[in-house]
């Protein structure tokens, strides 16, 4: 009886052992896939800020930057170079319809001027509105609307 007792015994002891084991493998293959999923969503967070940062860098490259809305000369730059722009390609294009009037599509065209009160949004600092530029211009007198 007491061999009996022996091997259920030991039985008892394998059988613990083998649910620890079990449960300890369990336990692993969890952490493994929660180390996974999170090593996962860093680098898809770190993919997103390297596109993010791409995408600021080419929005500060090209001329109406995000800077451009807070500051007032970069307003005006982009508006004085659209307007010189517009002024080249007015005067290539008289010369074209001069003296190659056959090939006039090959030249540019000017585009129109987008207008101050586009370009400055109302929700653009307080001291750069069109009201205030426009206030500043009324003591210009070559800028004064009559």
């Amino acid at each position: 009886m007491a061999e009996n007792y022996e091997v259920l015994k030991q039985n008892n002891l394998n059988q613990l052992v083998a649910e620890y084991e079990n449960e300890k493998q369990n336990v692993y293959d969890t952490n493994a896939k929660r180390k996974q999923y999170s090593h996962d969503l860093m680098k898809e967070a770190a993919l997103q800020e390297l596109a993010d940062i791409r995408e600021r860098e080419l929005d500060l490259e090209s001329p109406f930057s995000l800077w451009a809305e807070y500051d007032p000369r970069g307003y005006l730059f982009c508006y004085k170079q659209h307007f010189y722009d517009n002024a080249w390609a007015n005067l290539v294009r008289k010369y074209a319809v001069i003296h190659d009037a056959k090939n006039i599509d090959k030249y540019p065209i000017a585009t129109p001027l987008p207008r101050m009160e586009t370009l400055l949004s109302p929700y653009t600092p307080r001291f750069m509105t069109y009201k205030k530029l426009a206030e500043l211009a009324a003591y210009c007198p070559r800028h004064r609307q009559k």
